[in-house]
Parts: C-alpha cells; sequence; structure tokens
C-alpha cells in the first residue's frame, strides 16, 4: 500500500517510496572543502536533448531504456558517515570500475562530436566542445577512456568504499512488483513506475535554497547519478 502525504504528481509517491527506506539518514556529513563542492557542481549535467542534423532522413531507430532511472538508483551508494579522498593525480590503475568518484580531466578529440559536455557561462548553455577540461564523474571518464579518446587525468575526489546500496533492495521489490500488476493488466502498475521514475528527481532536483555562505544548496545524490 502506498499511503501519499500529498497529491501533486508523481513525485509525492516518490517521496513515500525514499521515506520507507529512510534515505534521509543516508546523507553525507557536511562537505566544508570548498574544493569538493566546486566539483560537485562542475560534475552535473541533466537530461539534455540536441539535433545534430535535419532534412529528410531515412532509417531512423528510436532507442530507449526500459527504467533507466530506477536501474540506475539501484547503485547508488550511502553516503552516510563517507569521506572523498583527495588524489592530486589520479591513476586510471588507482579507480575500479565500480568506483564513485569526480575525476578532473582534459581532453582533446577530431571528432565532430567532444567527449564530454561543457556549461557555458552566464548563459547555462551545454555543448559538446571537441577539446576542454572539466570535473567529470569516474564512470562517464571511464567510458571515455574505453571508446578510445585521448583523455589525461588531473586531480579526484573519491568516495570511499566499501559501499552500501540503500536502494537496491527496495527498487528490486517494487518494480517485480510492478511487473506483476502489469502481467494482469492491473492499472496499478503505473503508480509504481512513475514512483520509481521519480527517485531520480527527488534525489537531484534543483536546488531552492542558498547556504548560510550564500552558495546554493547541492542535493546529496546530485553528481553521483
Amino acid at each position: 500500500d502506498i499511503h501519499l502525504r500529498s497529491w501533486h504528481g508523481a513525485g509525492a509517491i516518490s517521496s513515500y517510496f525514499l521515506n520507507q527506506v529512510k534515505m534521509q539518514d543516508h546523507k553525507p556529513n557536511i562537505l566544508k572543502d570548498r574544493r569538493i563542492n566546486h566539483a560537485r557542481k562542475l560534475c552535473y549535467f541533466g537530461g539534455r536533448n540536441e539535433q545534430f542534423i535535419r532534412g529528410f532522413i531515412k532509417d531512423v531507430h528510436h532507442y530507449d531504456i526500459n527504467s533507466a532511472y530506477p536501474t540506475a538508483c539501484l547503485y547508488l551508494p550511502s553516503l552516510r558517515d563517507k569521506n572523498f579522498e583527495y588524489f592530486k593525480k589520479i591513476k586510471e590503475s588507482d579507480l575500479e570500475d565500480d568506483t564513485f568518484g569526480m575525476v578532473e580531466v582534459s581532453w582533446i578529440t577530431d571528432s565532430k562530436m567532444g567527449c564530454f559536455p561543457f556549461r557555458l557561462d552566464p548563459s547555462n548553455m551545454v555543448i559538446f566542445p571537441t577539446h576542454g577540461h572539466g570535473f567529470y564523474h569516474w564512470k562517464e571518464v571511464k567510458t571515455a577512456i574505453d571508446k578510445g579518446y585521448d583523455i589525461k587525468l588531473g586531480q579526484a575526489f573519491i568516495l570511499e568504499k566499501p559501499y552500501e546500496f540503500p536502494l537496491k533492495e527496495f527498487i528490486t521489490k517494487i518494480m517485480k512488483v510492478r511487473l506483476a500488476y502489469k502481467k494482469k493488466k492491473d492499472l496499478a502498475h503505473i503508480p509504481l513506475k512513475l514512483g520509481a521514475n521519480g527517485l531520480y528527481g527527488k534525489l537531484a532536483q534543483k536546488p531552492v535554497r542558498k547556504n548560510k555562505d550564500e552558495t546554493w544548496f547541492i542535493p546529496p545524490y546530485m553528481e553521483l547519478i
């Protein structure tokens, strides 16, 4: 059963789900290091659409991932009592595939589209330049390296291990129930789907307040998704 406190949209269901797993208990310690907060802001870009070609085009394919947001949330680590370890110069050998962290990189490519996004100031426009530098999530950096891009690594902030995944068991259970409802053509599967899809938004939604030092409050999971 789902017992909502308000009826303003799918986010209300997501909030109920987060309360069920006591996600509030998994938020991080106060990050007083301004370097970490700066890297966190640079790592976050959110969703984006861009038209790279126009005109009459044949053989257009549409690619979609089932439950992409809930799947990503399965492996969000608990940040409770965790610290970010600082590396002045990180090496790929220092990192594993499942490492969570923010890595400073520089790149140059002769492809039509760069391998990393970049946010312009003050317009806030996001572009994909063919060369540049910035902080990015390690999983994004690892993907670019695996694709053969020329990437140079710099400093890094790496979340200490081991990791605990507070949402994994809950989401797995909810999605199994949802599929059972869907198989029976019971519309009860829809609010379960919407609530699970909204977990990402609830954990990384736009900041709505400032800290005492006039810097923006950063949602605790914004840069990890």
